[in-house]
């Protein structure tokens, strides 16, 4: 992979660990935007997500560490059921 792919290998971070931040990265920005385009204010995006919403501005404000990939993938899933 090259560095240019990933900001997160260019900070220092391993192979790996830096393969998965992007990962955790790249599906909180895939949230965000669907929760856009839905034009839901940001308490409506929270009730969506199940989450409260001190955790939803968490997640617009990229906090990565607040967040498993296996919640963010829950979060995606229920966004693309109402698809």
């Amino acid at each position: 992979m090259n560095t240019k792919d990933n900001v997160f290998s260019d900070l220092g971070f391993s192979s790996e660990e830096s393969e998965k931040l992007k990962i955790r990265s790249d599906l909180m920005n895939e949230i965000v935007l669907k929760l856009e385009n839905m034009k839901l204010n940001n308490p409506q995006s929270a009730e969506k997500l199940g989450i409260p919403k001190s955790m939803f501005s968490d997640l617009v404000n990229g906090k990565l560490g607040c967040f498993s990939l296996d919640i963010l993938v829950y979060m995606l899933r229920v966004l693309n059921c109402e698809d």
